[in-house]
């Protein structure tokens, strides 16, 4: 039996990454017949840790974890038959809180005899507050709640005739969803 060592693969070149609303997008030149892995710290002189699967197979990754608001540091190697390349050149990448959460979703107004209850699917992202509007009619809008927690409002007091209710996500960063909105007819 004799002892064949594996050639080491070659280290990715090209890193680049660009911070977006769903995440860090990490891109590299291919290295034709090989796997890579994508590898993360919080800080620069925080411990590696794996990010992506072990053995993806496109010279990209989106690194959905990654949260805004702090920096990251990452780096990439090619990968065979577990044998692994030096890491990539580092890159240190300023994730700012920028982009606005998710809009909230499955939005309905429930009108009953005088009052009109409003029920959302919350913003998937964590700690967001909501913004509720009405507006009567092609009326202007008026601001019911600023600072809500909750994902169920009921207005105990709402005009009679057509309304047109909003509801805005807003992240610790003060940055808001794209409106969402649902009609309801109260009164006679």
């Amino acid at each position: 039996m004799t002892w064949q060592p594996r050639p080491v693969p070659p280290t990715p070149t090209g890193f680049t990454a660009k911070p977006e609303a769903g995440g860090i997008a990490l891109t590299w030149e291919p290295v034709a017949g090989f796997t890579y892995v994508v590898e993360r710290r919080a800080s620069k002189v925080a411990p590696w840790e794996i990010t992506s699967p072990i053995g993806i197979d496109k010279p990209s990754f989106m690194d959905a974890t990654a949260q805004q608001g702090q920096t990251w540091w990452y780096r990439v190697r090619s990968y065979l038959n577990r044998a692994a390349s030096l890491p990539s050149a580092e890159l240190e990448v300023p994730y700012p809180d920028i982009y606005p959460p998710a809009a909230v979703t499955s939005f309905l107004c429930l009108p009953e005899s005088g009052l009109v209850h409003l029920r959302w699917d919350p913003s998937p992202e964590a700690g967001v507050i909501y913004k509720i509007f009405r507006r009567q009619g092609k009326g202007s809008w008026d601001h019911l709640q600023e600072d809500f927690k909750l994902t169920e409002y009921t207005d105990n007091k709402p005009p009679a005739g057509e309304l047109e209710y909003a509801v805005k996500a807003v992240d610790a960063a003060g940055n808001q969803s794209d409106p969402v909105y649902c009609t309801a007819r109260t009164g006679p």
